[in-house]
């Protein structure tokens, strides 16, 4: 293995977590607001994720390294003013 190879950022390494194959996907409204559920049938659990968390977990797969999964993000979920906090003065 050459010296540069071994010299690579951590944000250049590939992140090593990937999405398990047996997770199910559903999209839902709640209140106007749209949600993702995942269910688990393995723990036999459901989770709720917002849309910025479904898409940050979609990007993982293996291969993707930070900086990556980064770029991806704020190009497919920019943050929304509903995001964003706001301070009273």
């Amino acid at each position: 293995m050459s010296s540069a190879a071994s010299l690579t950022t951590a944000n250049r390494r590939p992140i090593p977590l990937q999405v398990r194959d047996d997770l199910i996907f559903e999209r839902i409204e709640y209140l106007g607001i749209s949600y993702w559920v995942v269910k688990d049938p393995v723990g036999l659990k459901y989770f709720r994720l917002q849309p910025e968390q479904y898409h940050a977990l979609q990007l993982l797969n293996g291969d993707r390294h930070l900086e990556d999964s980064a770029m991806r993000s704020t190009t497919n979920c920019p943050p929304s003013a509903s995001n964003s906090p706001t301070f009273s003065t």
